[in-house]
């Protein structure tokens, strides 16, 4: 939720058009785009790969046993 809070925050800052907008419009992009990637990471690739080296795992176990 906090990096939700975040993103929406950053959005007037991204996609501000007035003089100076310049110069912050890719601190508001950049940050929006590494917290969605973070968050995907998080939330999606981590699990998936602990999942996947999980069943690895038993399946080692089960053949070694």
């Amino acid at each position: 939720m906090t990096t939700f809070t975040t993103i929406f925050g950053m959005i007037p800052l991204a996609v501000m058009r007035a003089t100076g907008s310049e110069v912050w419009r890719p601190l508001g992009v950049a940050m929006i785009g590494g917290l969605l990637v973070a968050t995907l990471v998080t939330l999606v690739l981590v699990p998936t790969v602990y999942a996947v080296f999980e069943t690895r795992f038993r399946r080692f176990e089960e053949n070694t046993a």
